[in-house]
């Protein structure tokens, strides 16, 4: 999938095999779901569109509570790409931050202290 992230640079993010069947099972899907396309307008309405969505999504998934929000997605992704890679710039890169340090503290990473 083509996002854009910070600072506007669009990157390609991976599907994982849930997130691709439930992409296929929208096509066609009732006006309840709404995917967040890019459309003529400022960024900050497109990010607000995007974190409505993920709220959305989670609270019909029952995933919610103190400290559950939409950047939980960003960092739960964030920490799977730490994980795999153990590279902080890789985590960066996908994620579209340019600040290591954001990154970092987004994903509870503490890299500059090793």
């Amino acid at each position: 999938v083509r996002v854009v992230g910070d600072p506007g640079v669009p990157r390609l993010v991976p599907l994982s095999p849930w997130g691709v069947t439930h992409l296929r099972r929208m096509v066609g899907a009732s006006e309840d779901w709404v995917l967040v396309g890019v459309r003529a307008s400022v960024h900050d309405a497109r990010r607000t569109r995007a974190t409505e969505l993920a709220r959305n999504v989670m609270r019909r998934a029952g995933v919610t509570g103190p400290g559950v929000g939409a950047r939980s997605v960003t960092a739960w992704a964030g920490q799977q790409v730490l994980a795999e890679t153990g590279d902080i710039r890789a985590v960066a890169r996908r994620l579209g931050f340019s600040s290591l340090d954001v990154t970092a503290d987004l994903i509870g990473d503490r890299w500059a202290d090793g």
